[in-house]
C-alpha cells in the first residue's frame, strides 16, 4: 500500500518545517531581545560620543565651529557655523520595532539607519544601501560630524 510511504513522508517534510519554524521564531525573539537592549545604550553612546567629538574638535580651533544640544524630546542638534556657512541638523532615535536613528536637516532625511542583529552583535544600516555598509555608535557620529561640517 502506497500509504505505508505517503504518511511518513508527509509528516516528515511537515516535522522539518515545524523544526525551521522554530528555530527561526526563537532567533526572531532573541534579535528582538538583542534590539530591545542595546538600541537605547547605543543611543546613550552616540549622544556621549558626539558631545564629546563636538568639544575636541572645537578645542583644536580658534574660534568654535561646532555646537551639541539636546532637546526635552530626547533629540539631538548638531550645529557648524564656520563664517556665512551655517548647517544644522537634528538626530533622533525611535525605539520602536528595535531602533531607528534618523538624522535631518530642514525637515530632509540626510541619513536614516535602522538596526540590524548580525552574531548577537546590534549594528545599524541604511536600508537604501542594502546594507552595505555597517555602522556602530561611534560609526554614526563620525558620520553625523562629517555631514555637519562638510562645505
Amino acid at each position: 500500500m502506497e500509504d505505508e510511504k505517503f504518511i511518513p513522508s508527509i509528516q516528515s517534510a511537515l516535522s522539518a518545517r515545524i523544526q525551521a519554524d522554530e528555530l527561526k521564531r526563537k532567533k526572531e525573539v532573541r534579535e528582538n531581545e538583542v534590539r530591545e537592549f542595546q538600541s537605547p545604550r547605543d543611543w546613550m553612546r552616540l549622544k556621549t560620543w558626539l558631545k564629546q567629538a563636538v568639544s575636541s574638535i572645537n578645542q583644536g580651533l580658534p574660534s568654535e565651529a561646532l555646537s551639541y544640544e539636546e532637546d526635552a524630546k530626547d533629540r539631538i542638534f548638531v550645529r557648524c557655523a564656520v563664517g556665512q556657512r551655517k548647517r544644522e541638523l537634528k538626530v533622533e532615535f525611535v525605539s520602536l520595532l528595535g531602533g531607528s536613528v534618523t538624522v535631518s536637516e530642514k525637515d530632509r532625511s540626510v541619513l536614516h539607519l535602522e538596526s540590524i542583529v548580525l552574531e548577537n552583535k546590534l549594528q545599524w544600516v541604511n536600508p537604501s544601501e542594502d546594507g552595505a555598509r555597517r555602522y556602530d555608535a561611534e560609526g554614526i557620529g563620525m558620520k553625523i560630524v562629517s555631514l555637519v561640517a562638510e562645505p
